[in-house]
């Protein structure tokens, strides 16, 4: 399963593997950009901050990846 909470934009063509997590919460908010891909187990978490991914990035293709911003943050 995939976890996509409020505060997640995603953009065109975004694939998202199984054990996907996109967390924002606290005002936080995650921008996904067109034709991106994240493997499985990768973890994006927005608490109060702000994580932008750009156009075709791949994120975590050899295994679990974590990103995190905290309050004020931007990623």
């Amino acid at each position: 399963s995939v976890l996509v909470s409020s505060g997640v934009q995603l953009g065109t063509g975004t694939v998202l593997w199984p054990g996907v997590i996109l967390e924002a919460r606290d005002g936080g908010t995650i921008v996904i950009g067109d034709d991106t891909q994240l493997f499985p187990g990768s973890r994006l978490v927005a608490s109060g901050g702000s994580i932008t991914v750009g156009d075709q990035a791949e994120i975590g293709e050899e295994g679990g990846f974590t990103i995190k911003a905290g309050t004020g943050e931007v990623i």
